[in-house]
């Protein structure tokens, strides 16, 4: 009683406003170790080469978007929760080369295992997380059917246009200026 006390105390502190009953808090496990933040793609294949016999999960975020704020800290708890997975950080505005083209919002969950994807979903579901890590902690070789939720709550990855400096060909350049318009030539 008192555990769940101190738990409710911790996690309203914090303004972390979902407390599910399956996630304990737990104040000595570090998240740093298990959960790794991805900053190039040298970093990213050796993770996962490294990683083969294991599972992975890659999560792609964005910090400016409210989903991914809303289910980072039930993310970290599962890294916590879940010692035998690899959760890799992909922040898709600071390693946009990183995130694959069927990546079209954040938050969105992929499952890897043996260098094979298993599984996959969109959206700041946790009771959906929760689920895909436990069926793929117990047998990690059969995939799980990707089904689209019309009801998760994602945000639109926003392609970011690089700048680009505008090129006036050297003929435009060359060309002479118009000749000024008199209304006195034209009577």
């Amino acid at each position: 009683m008192i555990f769940l006390i101190l738990n409710t105390l911790i996690n309203t502190r914090c303004n972390f406003k979902f407390v599910p009953s399956t996630l304990p808090f737990l104040p000595w496990a570090s998240v740093e170790m298990v959960l790794i933040e991805i900053a190039d793609g040298e970093q990213f294949g050796r993770i996962v080469y490294q990683s083969c016999n294991r599972l992975l999960c890659v999560y792609f975020c964005a910090t400016w978007a409210l989903p991914c704020e809303l289910i980072d800290p039930i993310v970290n708890r599962f890294a916590v929760l879940f010692p035998q997975v690899h959760f890799l950080r992909v922040t898709v505005h600071v390693t946009p080369q990183l995130v694959p083209e069927h990546v079209r919002n954040v938050p969105t969950f992929h499952f890897f295992y043996n260098m094979t994807q298993v599984g996959d979903f969109e959206g700041d579901n946790p009771e959906k997380l929760e689920d895909y890590l436990n069926r793929l902690t117990r047998d990690p070789t059969t995939p799980i059917e990707s089904t689209v939720d019309p009801y998760a709550f994602c945000v639109p990855i926003r392609q970011v246009p690089t700048r680009r400096r505008r090129r006036i060909s050297s003929r435009a350049r060359r060309l002479p200026p118009l000749p000024e318009h008199n209304e006195e030539t034209e009577e």
